[in-house]
C-alpha cells in the first residue's frame, strides 16, 4: 500500500522536476511489473505532488547480469541536470538489486537528487535520517535475496532437465531452438545445416579426408556455425570440425554435468556412424589402412563455377573402391576417376614417343613459359618488398616520435599493433609467391630423367610425384559435366599434336 505522503513532503516535491524510472528484466515480464503499469502508476504519484516529468525512461535490463549499460545512461542524464530533481521509481528492486550501484546512488542523494518509490512511499534526499536510509538498504537486501533464489531455482530446473532428455543450452549446428511457448523451448533440425553436418560425418567416416581435407569439404558445403550466421560470414576453423565430430548430440545423447543423458530429439546418424569418425579421431581405425591416394586433391576446378572438384570414395561389400571426381555445387559435374586416369596415362604414353633430344628443347621452352607465366607474380613480390620497407620504415619514425613524447602510449600501441600486422600479411604474400615461382622449375630435370620410361614409372610413383609429374605436363584443370579438360603446356601441345613428325623422316 502506498503510505500517505505528509504536506512537509509534500511542500518539499515542489519545484522539483522529476525523471521517470522503470525497468523490467529480460526474464521478467510479469504482470504488474509491465513497463505500463510502472509509468502509470508512476505518473499519477507525480501528478499528486504536482512534479513536472521531464523525462520517461523506459527499458528492459537485468540488473544483476552483465554491465547495466542503460542505468549508466540514466545516471550520466542525471548528473547532467541542474538540482532540484527527483528520480522516481514504482519500487527499490527497479532500479537496482544489489549493493554494486549503492555508492553511485548515495553520491548523486548526496549531491542533490531525490529518490521517489511509488509503491513503498520511501523518499530519500541528503537530509534523510539513518532509519530510511536503513530501510532502503533492507529493501535492497530483499531484492537481491529474491535474485538469489531465483538463480538457485533456475539451476535446479537445469539440472533436472537432462533427466527428462531436454537440453538446456544452445542447439549445436545442424539444428536450431524453437520457442513455442513463453517458457519451453525445443529443438529441430536445421533443413540446411543438417544435412551437411550429415554428409561430413558420412564422408570422414571413409578415411579418405584429413581434418584439414574435411575443413575445406565443410567451407566449401556452405558450412555455418550460429555464431558465422549472424555475421554472414563462412570461415571454418578444423576446431569446430573437431568439436562436432566429438559431440554425442548427434546420435542421440547429451553432455550435462560430465555425464551423457539421452535427449529427446531428431538424431541425425547412427552410433555406428559416430564411433567410426571418433576411430579415425583416435587414430584406430582399419578405415586408414585403405585409404587411397588423392592425387587430384585441390588440383581440378569446376568450369562452370569455379570450385574445387571434391573426391568421393565408396567402398564395396567385395572389398573394390570406387573413385570419382565432383563439384558440391553442380549436380551434373561428377566423373568416374578412372576416366581422368585415362587421359593421363594416354597423354604420358604420347610424350614416351618423343625424342630426348627433342623433349629437352621443349622443357626449355616450357621452363620460359612458366617464368613468362610469373613475371606479374615477379612483379608483384617486388612491389610487396617495397611496401615491407616502407612499413619497416614507418616503425623507425613511430618509435623516434615515441621518444620525442610527440605520440602518447597508446597512440604508439596502436599505430605499432596496425604497422606489424600489415607487415605479417605482406610476408605471407611475399612466401606465398616464393612458392609459386619456384612451382614447376625444380621437376623439369626430374621429368626427363622419367621420360624413357614415364607411364610405367608414373604408375608406380607416390601421390605426391605423381602431382609433380601433373603439373608440369597440365597448365590448367577443369572439369566440365562428365569431361576432364586439362591443358597441356603449349610447347608440348604443338609436338605432341604433331609438330614432330618431321624429326623422325630425318
Amino acid at each position: 500500500m502506498t503510505k500517505f505522503i505528509n504536506e512537509s513532503e509534500k511542500n518539499m516535491a515542489q519545484n522539483i522536476k522529476a525523471v521517470s524510472f522503470s525497468r523490467v528484466s529480460t526474464r521478467e515480464q510479469a504482470e504488474g511489473y509491465s513497463l505500463d503499469a510502472q509509468d502509470s502508476r508512476i505518473k499519477q504519484y507525480c501528478e499528486r505532488l504536482h512534479m513536472p516529468i521531464i523525462k520517461t525512461i523506459s527499458f528492459e535490463e537485468s540488473s544483476t547480469r552483465g554491465p547495466r549499460k542503460q542505468f549508466n545512461e540514466v545516471i550520466d542524464f542525471i548528473k547532467k541536470q541542474k538540482p532540484p530533481i527527483a528520480i522516481v521509481c514504482d519500487k527499490v528492486d527497479r532500479l537496482q538489486r544489489s549493493f554494486k550501484e549503492y555508492s553511485t546512488i548515495y553520491d548523486l542523494v548526496m549531491n542533490g537528487v531525490q529518490l521517489h518509490f511509488v509503491t513503498s512511499g520511501l523518499v530519500l534526499n541528503k537530509h534523510s535520517s539513518g532509519n530510511d536510509w536503513m530501510r532502503y538498504q533492507f529493501e535492497i537486501l530483499l531484492a537481491s535475496g529474491y535474485t538469489s533464489n531465483l538463480s538457485d531455482n533456475v539451476k535446479r530446473g537445469m539440472e533436472a532437465m537432462p533427466d527428462t532428455g531436454e537440453y538446456f543450452s544452445g542447439a549445436p549446428v545442424g539444428y536450431y531452438n524453437e520457442r513455442y511457448s513463453r517458457h519451453s523451448t525445443t529443438i529441430l533440425v536445421d533443413p540446411i545445416m543438417g544435412p551437411i553436418v550429415k554428409k561430413l560425418f558420412r564422408e570422414y567416416a571413409t578415411g579418405t579426408y584429413s581434418l584439414a581435407d574435411l575443413t575445406r569439404l565443410a567451407d566449401e558445403l556452405g558450412f555455418k556455425t550460429r555464431r558465422y550466421k549472424k555475421k554472414q560470414k563462412n570461415k571454418v576453423h578444423k576446431q569446430t570440425i573437431i568439436n562436432m565430430l566429438k559431440n554425442p548430440f548427434y546420435y542421440g545423447f547429451m553432455k550435462c554435468y560430465g555425464k551423457l543423458y539421452p535427449h529427446n530429439y531428431e538424431k541425425l546418424i547412427s552410433k555406428e556412424l559416430f564411433d567410426k569418425c571418433q576411430d579415425l579421431l583416435l587414430g584406430r581405425s582399419f578405415h586408414r589402412k585403405r585409404k587411397v591416394e588423392d592425387v587430384y586433391r585441390g588440383m581440378i576446378f569446376c568450369k562452370h563455377c569455379g570450385k574445387m572438384i571434391t573426391p568421393d570414395v565408396k567402398y564395396k561389400q567385395n572389398g573394390r573402391v570406387h573413385k570419382y571426381l565432383f563439384c558440391p555445387h553442380c549436380k551434373d559435374t561428377r566423373i568416374n576417376e578412372n576416366i581422368v586416369d585415362a587421359k593421363i596415362k594416354d597423354d604420358l604414353c604420347r610424350l614416351k614417343k618423343m625424342p630426348l633430344k627433342l623433349l629437352e628443347d621443349t622443357l626449355v621452352l616450357i621452363q620460359q613459359e612458366i617464368k613468362e607465366k610469373h613475371k606479374i607474380e615477379i612483379e608483384e613480390r617486388r612491389i610487396l618488398k617495397s611496401k615491407k620497407t616502407q612499413l619497416e620504415n614507418n616503425l623507425d619514425m613511430l618509435l623516434d616520435m615515441r621518444l620525442n613524447n610527440s605520440i602518447t602510449q597508446e597512440q604508439y600501441n596502436k599505430k605499432y599493433d596496425e604497422i606489424t600486422k600489415q607487415i605479417e600479411n605482406l610476408d605471407k604474400k611475399l612466401s606465398h609467391y616464393n612458392e609459386v615461382t619456384k612451382q614447376g622449375l625444380n621437376s623439369l630435370e626430374e621429368l626427363i630423367l622419367l621420360v624413357s620410361k614415364i607411364p610405367e614409372i608414373y604408375e608406380s610413383s607416390n601421390c605426391q610425384e605423381k602431382r609433380k609429374v601433373l603439373k608440369l605436363l597440365y597448365s590448367n584443370f577443369l572439369l566440365e559435366g562428365k569431361n576432364p579438360l586439362f591443358s597441356i603446356r603449349k610447347p608440348l601441345e604443338n609436338i605432341l599434336s604433331g609438330g614432330f613428325r618431321h624429326v623422325w623422316s630425318d
